[in-house]
């Protein structure tokens, strides 16, 4: 059960400098206590419109600063506000209907750089009509950015993917349309040999049913369906990532999409990681792997970031790493994460993994900015691409 708070009195809230945040505190406590689905209906819609008006007026100072400290107490009310703000930032209601803010991940590795920036009208177009037969019904509209959009460029904050929405809505008009999302392109990405990218999309409608795909369909016809758009939209995208292997993933509403298309981009960063090994000449029987546990404190009273750093050496020189990803973690579950990255090692035939016990201090390259990585003997050092493979011709944007 939720402690009890004086939070749950408004006789001290809705006067003072912090009146808007204590209100949210106070709604998600209650929300959390609601012992019915008429009750958190109640709630839900109080809490809506408080965090809706937030949105609308462009600040989210009081829904952060309410998330920080509900995250702070370790409340479950932190996440049903969370939630809540989340929702009210990717739905967007005006007098032409209902708007929903949608991504397509696509997960890609390469040799070369990963594009990014301005795709086709004729991939687009194609690319929304395929979003239309799988996902919503024909009378909804479907406005799509212009560009694939590298994970950096996505929005963070809930008022900035209000603002994304808000654009492809007032720039997009009663049909169909094509929308530039370049605002977000800020500056070029920092090259990785594996990255994601998004591609970001609205759907709108009178009709709220005909934003999503219809309940009467089956389970298992949903989950074909989903198969069938990644494959189809691979196709249509082919032409626009050559020089990179690609998976589409299935499109969702914003922040679902990108929590999806963020975890399930360290499996696949991992794995074509081995497989980036693998043009150099290396078989994964001819490998080493090495994870280590990396740690530092924005602020002395604050949890440390961590991250799992895997690296990848050759057999013949296993203390020169010759390849390696980052996988961002939480401090709570460092060492599942790690037997994790050990097990999808050993699913790609690498089967001679060191997974050192120490913790090691974050460490960058000062000259490139590259993460350094922990080889099998706990020394911290730089990438170095072997002697014998040409990094020129191997990899020429990547070093």
């Amino acid at each position: 059960m939720s402690k009890p708070s004086k939070l749950f009195s408004t006789t001290d809230l809705d006067h003072g400098e912090h009146a808007e945040r204590d209100e949210l505190i106070r709604l998600a406590y209650m929300a959390i206590e609601s012992s019915s689905r008429l009750q958190d209906a109640q709630c839900d819609a109080v809490l809506s419109e408080l965090c809706s008006k937030a949105l609308a007026a462009g600040d989210d100072s009081d829904i952060e600063a309410a998330l920080s400290e509900l995250k702070n107490d370790d409340t479950p009310a932190y996440d049903e506000l969370l939630a809540m703000s989340e929702d009210c930032a990717q739905v967007y209601r005006d007098a032409s209907g209902t708007h929903i803010l949608f991504l397509i991940p696509i997960l890609a590795w390469s040799r070369y750089h990963i594009p990014q920036g301005k795709l086709s009208d004729a991939v687009l177009e194609q690319l929304a009509a395929c979003y239309k037969s799988h996902y919503c019904a024909e009378t909804a509209r479907v406005t799509i950015g212009d560009s694939l959009i590298a994970a950096e460029h996505i929005p963070e904050r809930l008022s900035q993917v209000q603002d994304l929405l808000k654009h492809l809505v007032e720039n997009g008009g009663k049909h169909d349309a094509i929308v530039s999302v370049a605002h977000l392109l800020k500056e070029a990405t920092v090259p990785d040999f594996a990255d994601s990218r998004y591609i970001a999309l609205c759907v709108s409608s009178k009709n709220e049913a005909d934003l999503f795909p219809s309940l009467s369909h089956g389970y298992f016809d949903r989950a074909r369906s989903h198969m069938r758009f990644c494959l189809q939209a691979k196709r249509i995208l082919e032409l626009s990532l050559l020089g990179s292997v690609f998976d589409v993933q299935p499109p969702a509403a914003f922040f679902t999409a990108w929590r999806q298309g963020e975890t399930a981009m360290r499996v696949y960063a991992l794995k074509a990681l081995v497989d980036f090994v693998g043009c150099m000449g290396y078989g994964p029987f001819e490998l080493i792997a090495t994870t280590g546990i990396f740690q530092r404190a924005i602020e002395s009273d604050s949890e440390p970031n961590t991250e799992i750093r895997i690296g990848i050496a050759p057999l013949n020189n296993p203390s020169t790493i010759i390849a390696g990803v980052v996988w961002p973690c939480m401090t709570e579950d460092v060492e599942g994460t790690q037997q994790f990255a050990g097990e999808v090692l050993a699913s790609c035939d690498v089967t001679r993994i060191a997974a050192l016990e120490q913790t090691f201090t974050m460490e960058w390259c000062e000259d490139c900015g590259a993460p350094l990585y922990a080889n099998k003997d706990g020394l911290v050092t730089h990438i170095e691409v072997p002697e014998e493979v040409n990094a020129d011709s191997f990899a020429p944007t990547l070093n």
